[in-house]
């Protein structure tokens, strides 16, 4: 039996059909667009189709998409912590969007002011739901890429 070597989509858990964006300042693809992995070719370089017109399609390196749902599973129904419902509503979370205008280190600073607010505020609105928010936005920070 011979082992198949993985491709670069698959050491980094990506498949057909997963949703991104695009975080590169390139000119063929709008920074922000929402894109999907239409083909894994085993190339760095691999082909998604851009929504929400299936029909056009672009190449892009693989370090310049992030993973829609990055870095945290998603939950089936809403929890005010992990999922609240008010900012999940359409094919992107609200987070993902704020991620894809800003530069890694501006979405560092966002993440640290929600810890910041969510302590801040945790005896006198939101008792130990508001810790929690606040470790939420401290376990992304400490996943956060540079």
């Amino acid at each position: 039996m011979v082992d198949k070597e993985m491709t670069p989509c698959e050491k980094l858990g990506y498949k057909v059909g997963d949703k991104f964006i695009y975080i590169s300042d390139d000119e063929d693809l709008e920074q922000g667009s929402v894109i999907v992995l239409k083909e894994d070719d085993g190339s760095e370089c691999v082909q998604f189709y851009v929504e929400p017109d299936r029909n056009d399609y672009a190449y892009a390196n693989l370090s310049d998409v992030r993973p829609v749902s990055q870095s945290r599973p998603i939950v089936s129904g809403f929890d005010n912590v992990d999922k609240p419902a008010h900012y999940a509503s359409g094919d992107i979370e609200c987070i993902d969007a704020i991620r894809a205008q800003m530069t890694p280190e501006e979405f560092q600073g966002y993440l640290k002011g929600n810890v910041a607010k969510y302590m801040w505020r945790w005896r006198d609105k939101g008792g130990a739901e508001s810790l929690r928010k606040a470790r939420w936005y401290l376990d992304r920070l400490i996943s956060t890429e540079i």
